[in-house]
């Protein structure tokens, strides 16, 4: 089985944080996405995080564009 993870929104996504600014949803998701991948390499799962080393947005086509060239 083949994992693919996408933590969705870049840094330069306007909004997506919490009311006083402190917590960025982009932050989080690409920690989570990075503890998600561990553990599952741990278990023996294949896993690709496609947004892995970058902070930007990219734009859903070409992530889709990405998934698509792995699972094809």
């Amino acid at each position: 089985m083949k994992i693919i993870l996408d933590a969705g929104h870049g840094i330069d996504t306007p909004g997506k944080c919490s009311p006083d600014g402190l917590f960025r949803e982009y932050k989080w998701c690409r920690e989570t996405a990075t503890l998600v991948k561990e553990l599952l390499e741990a278990e023996g799962y294949d896993v690709t995080y496609i947004c892995e080393g970058v902070e930007k947005d990219t734009k859903l086509g070409t992530r889709v564009n990405m998934v698509n060239k792995i699972c094809l």
